[in-house]
């Protein structure tokens, strides 16, 4: 999907079904209220509510018109399940962030 500048992709504290690909563009993540990371082509967002089981922990938003392919959660589980590498990276990756985030 092609998404303007300025629009909201991902609602913090907002139930999760997908998670997204930036294909191009760049995207801000803001959570509790405060700029966590600005985010590039090539960066997966969105995941964390799978991960964590939980509703969305950030809000995404573009800062420039963007790209991205929608992953939705059945889909990424399956992959997950057949690539047990990628689920051992996004798991590091999500530990990490919520390090980060917590303090």
């Amino acid at each position: 999907m092609t998404l303007p500048a300025s629009w909201s992709v991902i609602a913090e504290r907002t139930p999760a079904d997908s998670s997204y690909v930036l294909l191009s563009g760049e995207v801000l993540v803001r959570a509790a209220g405060r700029d966590v990371a600005t985010l590039g082509a090539g960066s997966l967002f969105g995941e964390t509510g799978l991960l964590g089981k939980q509703l969305r922990t950030a809000t995404v938003t573009t800062l420039t018109r963007v790209r991205l392919l929608a992953i939705p959660y059945g889909e990424l589980e399956q992959l997950l399940g057949a690539q047990p590498h990628l689920a051992d990276a996004l798991l590091a990756d999500y530990r990490r962030r919520s390090a980060a985030t917590s303090t």
